[in-house]
């Protein structure tokens, strides 16, 4: 029984604290009233536990019976707490315990399993909102009363943590252990940018700071005594004590009420969830986030990178194109209409359903299949109008050449071909320039004939899996076969800007679906691709020719906006001859991002040939600015010299409750005044010293710096505190090496302080100032100096 002596007892001696000072063994006597040091740390673990629960619920919107909650939770937290009273009430109190725990889980399971799927339907609700997403899954819920599932599955979540808390807090204090288990738990919905009610968000870091001060302060362990003071190797050692606990509450919760308030009162607090989504990290892991709400865990697999919208034809992998913005391809031009101007590197023929990809083409690099009859046409009344010399911005005859420079900066290896050229679709490396000879066509300009352009029956293949999906597209849209393809083209267009939102964040393609289908029919939203593979398969029921491309879609405004002129060694004539809807214009140097990657179609017409159909709806509602090329360029330079940015918002915390609003700011109200005060009582014995000493004696003002020196000294030099009058001070500083100075000088020293003090004839400024002297050769590190004594 050797060990369980040792278990409970500990030696309680006399100590002796210095020579001629003992503290007797009575100290020990001295107990800490248990129950409440114990109460104490069950707070700590109900503020924490409650905090957390209390935030994650009121974070998604879960309605429950807090005060219910709050009180089971409590009370649990204390029962837990008490478990460790002593080593008989916690082995035998925590079998009990969690018996009870676990009969009472099984007669309430199946409120538990309710409130969870609540709890969790309101969770993928609130990331509904945050993604804006659609068609996700909602749980069926057993129990009708929602509110009651959701406390009791709370309380025995808390009750839970409670448990697992206690085992750090009350007997260790990890408070980061703590952190994490907390903030793990909590961490979806701060993920999300939501905001908990303050007054949980209160307890919660008021909990976590008190247990650091209490970790810092290191009186915190648990003793199987009561002993507030316990003997250790290094001496006497202060355990703990309630008072101390309180003190460290109070405190705790005044610096949590003031940080509540100052944010209160120094941070904007609207627009947080819209500007949470700018931070760096979300925008990194947003797509991964949403893939696993939408598709589970094969969501963090089943994707795939991409850039923007070039993707060679692979669909149904992307839940959010990210975009870096940083330059793919490099395009110096002349702009020549307000049309897009496109950059093509990829024609899909065929679609092939649930493998979610088109086919390429592998006749593409043909240009008698791909960039057309209508190429050799638009050359051959270019060379026509330039021999007869019709050729000029004001010439009825809309016939040109243009010249487009091409430089893959970062983008794949793939080709960049603008339309119309004869040039083969090459690829084009990174870091290598080509230039490519193209010829305008403008709206009206009639180039092709029925039978100029070879039309394959592959641009007519649909899907069966796909056919019902796009059946009823044509017929939501309005579109006919007995419509010509322009027509068409225009319904189908109108339809997806009314019907259909676009967005870069559409979520992948769930597992097991196909991509035009469950865009059709499920999700309802998308980006180009999205849009262009439906309607390539729509034109195609409808018995027009039509295929899938990719490549970069260069857009007047941008052009106008982002570019810059280049007219250095860089001459309109060199890249432009001929009609120009624009009027003379300059060249310009664009740096095409991935933002500027696009999906589009390619209908086939009698008439015109392949032509675009470009359908994707516009991201926001801006009309196309009809002002002349030049005054538009003006413009946009003076914007972008202006420099103007928005605001970008700020942190905002949860504050959903007026009350604590008002709490936090009286708090910070009443702490200032305190800090006034102190202030002022600080600084009222400095200027009544400043006053004493300037109307003092010579005697006076001797003992007074003499004094403030020595207590100074006593910071750094514990045992300078033992010695009571100034010989044994001198006497000590000078064994100790403090004060390096000949003994006849030391002596005189002494002799002018006791005359100082005590005598009636006053000292002289030349003693005066030599002990001043003296003092300043007062050095703690202890380094020898010389000294010379002063003659008489």
């Amino acid at each position: 029984m050797q060990w369980l002596k040792r278990l409970f007892d500990f030696p309680q001696d006399d100590i002796e604290i210095c020579e001629g000072i003992t503290v007797t063994s009575s100290v020990y006597e001295i107990k800490e009233k248990r129950l409440l040091t114990m109460l104490l740390k069950g707070i700590i673990v109900y503020l924490l536990s409650m905090g957390a629960v209390g935030s994650y619920l009121t974070c998604v919107g879960s309605e429950c019976h807090m005060l219910a909650l709050n009180i089971v939770i409590f009370v649990s937290a204390i029962i837990c707490s008490l478990l460790y009273y002593n080593v008989w009430v916690e082995n035998i109190g925590y079998i009990i315990f969690f018996s009870l725990f676990a009969a009472l889980m099984y007669l309430f399971r199946d409120y538990i399993n309710s409130g969870f799927y609540s709890v969790v339907n309101d969770s993928l609700e609130s990331a509904a909102d945050f993604f804006e997403m659609r068609g996700f899954t909602q749980y069926n819920e057993k129990i009708s009363d929602t509110r009651l599932a959701i406390t009791i599955m709370a309380m025995f979540v808390g009750v839970f943590i409670n448990i697992v808390l206690n085992n750090y807090i009350s007997r260790t204090m990890r408070y980061i252990t703590a952190s994490i288990i907390i903030f793990t738990i909590i961490l979806f919905p701060l993920y999300l940018g939501l905001e908990p009610s303050t007054i949980y968000a209160v307890m919660l870091f008021t909990g976590l700071l008190m247990s650091f001060f209490m970790k810092s302060g290191q009186h915190f362990r648990m003793h199987r005594n009561e002993n507030v003071y316990r003997k250790e190797k290094w001496g006497l050692t202060y355990i703990k004590d309630y008072k101390s606990m309180l003190q460290l509450f109070i405190l705790s919760l005044i610096i949590i009420l003031i940080f509540v308030g100052a944010m209160n009162i120094i941070v904007p607090k609207k627009d947080f969830a819209k500007n949470s989504q700018d931070v760096s990290y979300k925008k990194k892991t947003m797509d991964t986030v949403y893939n696993i709400l939408t598709l589970g865990i094969g969501g963090v697999y089943n994707f795939y990178n991409n850039t923007g919208g070039l993707s060679s034809g692979r669909l149904g992998g992307v839940s959010t194109i990210r975009l870096d913005y940083q330059t793919d391809v490099e395009l110096k031009f002349v702009p020549h209409s307000m049309d897009t101007f496109y950059l093509k590197n990829f024609t899909g023929y065929e679609y092939v359903p649930y493998a979610n990809k088109w086919e390429k083409n592998e006749n593409f690099e043909d240009p008698s299949e791909e960039c057309e009859q209508v190429a050799y046409l638009l050359r051959g009344n270019y060379k026509r109008a330039k021999k007869n010399g019709e050729l000029g911005e004001n010439s009825s005859k809309k016939f040109a050449r243009g010249i487009a420079e091409v430089k893959n900066v970062e983008g794949p290896n793939l080709s960049y071909i603008p339309y119309y050229t004869l040039e083969g679709a090459t690829p084009l490396i990174m870091g290598k320039t080509k230039r490519y000879e193209y010829y305008p066509r403008f709206d009206d300009t009639v180039t092709a004939t029925s039978g100029s352009v070879l039309v394959a029956a592959k641009y007519s293949k649909v899907p069966d899996d796909n056919k019902e999906a796009i059946d009823k597209l044509i017929s939501d849209s309005g579109m006919k076969r007995s419509y010509t393809v322009m027509k068409n083209v225009e319904l189908l267009e109108k339809y997806y800007q009314d019907n259909v939102p676009y967005t870069i964040s559409p979520g992948a393609t769930k597992n097991g679906n196909d991509f035009v289908n469950y865009f059709l029919e499920v999700n309802k939203k998308g980006y180009c691709a999205h849009f262009a593979s439906a309607a390539t398969l729509a034109f195609r029921r409808l018995g027009i020719y039509a295929r899938y491309c990719e490549g970069y879609a260069i857009s007047y405004n941008e052009v106008i906006d982002e570019g810059e002129i280049s007219t250095k060694n860089n001459n309109y004539e060199d890249y432009y001859e001929g009609y120009n809807a624009l009027g003379k214009t300059t060249v310009v140097r664009y740096e095409a991002t991935d933002a500027d990657a696009h999906a589009w179609v390619e209908v086939y017409t009698s008439a015109k040939g392949w032509v675009v159909a470009d359908v994707t709806p516009s991201s926001d509602e801006e009309d196309e600015d009809n002002e002349n090329f030049w005054s538009r360029f003006r413009r946009s330079l003076e914007n972008r010299r202006s420099g103007n940015t928005g605001n970008t918002g700020g942190f905002k915390i949860g504050i959903n409750d007026e009350v604590m609003k008002n709490i936090s700011l009286a708090v910070m109200f009443v702490i200032g005044m305190i800090i006034i005060a102190f202030l002022t009582l600080r600084l009222v014995p400095v200027i009544r010293y400043k006053n004493r000493f300037n109307n003092a004696s010579l005697d006076d003002k001797l003992i007074m710096k003499y004094t403030s020196k020595m207590r100074r000294l006593e910071r750094k030099l514990p045992e300078l505190k033992r010695k009571k009058n100034h010989d044994m001070q001198i006497d000590y500083l000078r064994d100790s090496e403090v004060l390096v100075a000949s003994g006849t000088a030391l002596e005189k020293v002494k002799n002018i302080l006791e005359r100082a003090a005590f005598s009636k004839k006053p000292i002289t400024s030349e003693e005066y100032e030599f002990v001043m002297e003296i003092l300043k050769k007062i050095n703690l590190k202890g380094r020898k100096e010389e000294y010379k004594d002063k003659e008489d």
